[in-house]
């Protein structure tokens, strides 16, 4: 860059301008100090993308291990080749081994899959409303799928008539919250204070909505009931698999392009709109993102806590901040977390299974002290 002749010429500049001005022309690419950062970068870039592809492999490590871990089927690769199989209507449904592979599958591939989508609404929630506290629950979603669940459980006939009503039903509460937050966004604004103060106060409607519903049905539909408020992704069949997958796939990819700007939106409001960014807009368009990915994944499996509040914090001590990393990286998380939590419920005081809402709340909870008790507070 060469100065032009009215830099040159006036008078008006001070000596300091244009010293700053060859300073900003100065080739920096022999620099020592902008070398070491380059390559500090690329050292710290390659750690994350490292611990993200072993932590994936894992995942897939514990899925396979819980998905041949019985005495009824063979090894992992006979395993994988049913399941594949499977796919393609070549299994032979005659076969007692590929009768139980497939009877226990869609549970464990339930919550891998889960465990992605409720790790990655944590992180996009924590990261645009700038809450280290921030998940599914603190809007209100996940206690307008209860409400939803209950309302079909109870209704008790008209669930035998349509056994797919709680899935119907919780998925249509659970957008409830998003709506009453939407609209009092658009009288006040979309600050994450409104959200998130709006959200705690549906939440403890839809809570006292569902205990009225309880109050009235009969034993047996609030067994069914309890079990569902505990999370258990043993209620996942094999139909449920796809759009649990076409959810999450999609929240992942969307979230993912909205990466750079909610790492920008992460610095504050005033940043964000300096660069041109509509801060209110994109906040509201990541929390119905982060409504319909947990939706699609509790509507399915039932309430399951701490998933989408811990697996976003232990990412983000491994990658930092960085969304771009962050969010696969809460993703892998969420995934081994969740299944390895499902292979525990379903050994540990075997033939009883623990569903995996409790497991991770017994994990979930003791990691979340630990967290607060670090006071690692420099992502925030």
């Amino acid at each position: 860059m060469e100065y032009t002749s009215d830099i040159k010429e006036d008078q008006l500049l001070s000596e300091d301008v244009r010293d700053s001005l060859r300073e900003w022309r100065k080739d920096v690419s022999e620099d020592e100090t902008y070398s070491k950062t380059v390559e500090d970068y690329k050292h710290s870039t390659k750690k994350k993308m490292i611990f993200i592809v072993v932590t994936l492999i894992c995942a897939i490590a514990v899925t396979i291990y819980s998905l041949q871990y019985s005495p009824l089927v063979g090894d992992a690769w006979e395993t994988l080749c049913i399941l594949w199989d499977s796919l393609w209507g070549k299994a032979d449904p005659e076969s007692s081994i590929v009768h139980w592979t497939l009877y226990v599958s869609p549970p464990v591939l339930g919550a891998l899959i889960g465990g992605a989508g409720l790790a990655i609404c944590g992180a996009i929630m924590q990261s645009v409303l700038r809450n280290p506290m921030a998940d599914p629950y603190t809007t209100g979603i996940s206690s307008g799928a209860s409400f939803g669940a209950a309302l079909a459980i109870a209704s008790g006939t008209l669930l035998l008539q349509n056994p797919s009503l709680i899935v119907i039903l919780a998925f249509g509460f659970s957008m409830i919250p998003v709506m009453v937050i939407l609209s009092i966004s658009k009288m006040t604004n979309a600050s994450p204070i409104t959200i998130i103060m709006t959200g705690i106060g549906i939440m403890y409607i839809f809570n006292a909505l569902t205990s009225l519903v309880k109050l009235k049905g009969g034993s047996t539909a609030m067994a069914a009931l309890d079990n569902w408020l505990m999370g258990d992704v043993q209620l996942v069949e094999w139909a449920d698999l796809l759009p649990m997958t076409l959810i999450v796939l999609a929240g992942i990819i969307i979230s993912m392009y909205l990466a750079g700007k909610m790492n920008v939106l992460a610095t504050g409001d005033d940043s964000a709109k300096a660069l041109g960014i509509n801060a209110d807009k994109l906040r509201i368009f990541c929390l119905i993102l982060t409504a319909i990915v947990s939706a699609g994944v509790i509507s399915f499996t039932g309430l399951i806590g701490f998933v989408g509040l811990v697996c976003p914090h232990i990412a983000r001590m491994m990658v930092g901040a960085d969304n771009k990393y962050l969010i696969p990286a809460s993703a892998v998380i969420g995934c081994l977390l969740m299944v390895a939590g499902h292979f525990v419920g379903k050994t540990i005081i075997a033939p009883t299974l623990i569903p995996v809402g409790i497991i991770m709340s017994c994990i979930g909870g003791p990691v979340f002290i630990w967290l607060v008790m670090r006071k690692n507070k420099g992502a925030w």
